[in-house]
């Protein structure tokens, strides 16, 4: 994920490259020799609009992908507990089967499951 997340600041980077490029062709209007015509100014920012649409997109499928791999990382932690344990999946229980006070059944001092309407008899 680490390497995911360099490739996207890479790619936030070089999209601020347009300021540069901006720079470029007004110091060509203002200071170069030979005045760029209307119909090249035209060329260059067409240029510029659709290099700059790639490398945007290119950032954004960055993007998507850091977050697909956020979440399959936020999965992965989800099996472990606060102590980095792994989690075992969890057994789910009825609330008689917690709860003594409203179970119908108990263990008797041998370890056999008895009902609580009639000890003499243990429950399967």
């Amino acid at each position: 994920m680490s390497n995911i997340i360099f490739d996207l600041e890479q790619k936030i980077m070089d999209c601020w490259s347009v300021v540069d490029d901006i720079e470029t062709l007004y110091a060509q209007i203002l200071d170069g020799n030979v005045e760029p015509t209307t119909d090249e100014i035209s060329n260059v920012l067409l240029g510029m609009k659709q290099l700059y649409q790639y490398k945007f997109s290119q950032t954004f499928d960055k993007f998507e992908e850091l977050c697909k791999e956020h979440g399959k990382l936020k999965q992965t932690m989800h099996n472990f507990d606060h102590h980095g344990y792994y989690r075992q999946s969890q057994r789910h229980f009825d609330v008689e089967d917690l709860d003594p006070d409203k179970r119908s059944w108990y263990y008797d001092g041998n370890g056999v499951r008895r009902s609580k309407v009639d000890d003499s008899t243990p429950s399967s």
